[in-house]
């Protein structure tokens, strides 16, 4: 579910670098998972995101979790954590981790970005016996997709109705250009309040958390924060919905 939250960077490739102004170390945020069981809706899994305060080192450590609750793992065992540390200055990548569990599939990923020479180090392995230990040659311009989520809150929103949106990111190994398109106003509920949002829809590829590879939507707070307010997502099992449950530790009051 991770990567459903990253379709808004810019097509303009040539803004690589932005200067953070929308979060702050210690912002966490935290969604509850919904999936349609016959005719109800049920809380089947959590998703927590969080910029570490990490006194250790001077660049900007996120962390992203993903994991189905007890009663529901029979349904689809999902267990993700993501990482990522990101220059402070220019929020480009560094380092990147994932470890994934869905069922009895797990995977481990490294990416190593060198930003002078532009080049990632992948390394992988699964438990299907597949591995990766390779250098890809970067755009200057591809993120790791838990960075680029923080990336593109930082993006000024000033798109039109149907606009397409372009970005680049390190998915699998490769290189991808996803596309995303502006669907215009709505309002989307956080904690009995209406909250006016920006709509966008993209098509995830396939591996993402909770087995994305559909169409997604994302409604994201017109506001400072620019935060994700509630997804809607085509995952393996059907449908499911995310939506923002708790909020700390902001830059700015929320959602006014």
């Amino acid at each position: 579910m991770l990567p459903i939250f990253i379709i808004l960077a810019h097509s303009l490739f040539s803004q690589c670098e932005v200067k953070n102004t929308i979060f702050k170390k210690g912002e966490s945020l935290s969604y509850n998972v919904y999936y349609k069981l016959g005719f109800v809706w049920v809380k089947a899994a959590t998703v927590k995101f969080e910029v570490l305060n990490d006194k250790t080192t001077d660049s900007f450590h996120f962390q992203g979790f993903g994991k189905t609750l007890n009663s529901y793992k029979w349904l689809y065992n999902v267990s993700d954590k993501y990482q990522s540390f990101a220059d402070t200055l220019s929020l480009k990548p560094l380092f990147f981790s994932k470890e994934k569990h869905e069922n009895s599939y797990t995977s481990n990923v490294n990416y190593k970005f060198n930003n002078k020479k532009n080049t990632i180090h992948v390394k992988s392995n699964n438990s299907k016996g597949r591995s990766l230990n390779k250098e890809v040659k970067n755009t200057n311009c591809a993120r790791d997709i838990l960075t680029t989520m923080y990336y593109a809150r930082n993006l000024e929103f000033n798109y039109k109705k149907n606009q397409k949106l372009y970005f680049q990111v390190i998915h699998d190994g490769q290189i991808s250009k996803l596309e995303a398109v502006f669907e215009g106003f709505e309002t989307a509920k956080f904690d009995g309040k209406k909250i006016d949002c920006y709509k966008f829809s993209s098509v995830l590829p396939n591996g993402s958390m909770f087995g994305s590879n559909g169409e997604i939507i994302v409604w994201v707070s017109n506001d400072k924060n620019k935060i994700p307010v509630k997804v809607k997502a085509d995952i393996i099992i059907g449908t499911v919905v995310v939506e923002l449950q708790e909020v700390k530790n902001l830059c700015y009051p929320y959602f006014q």
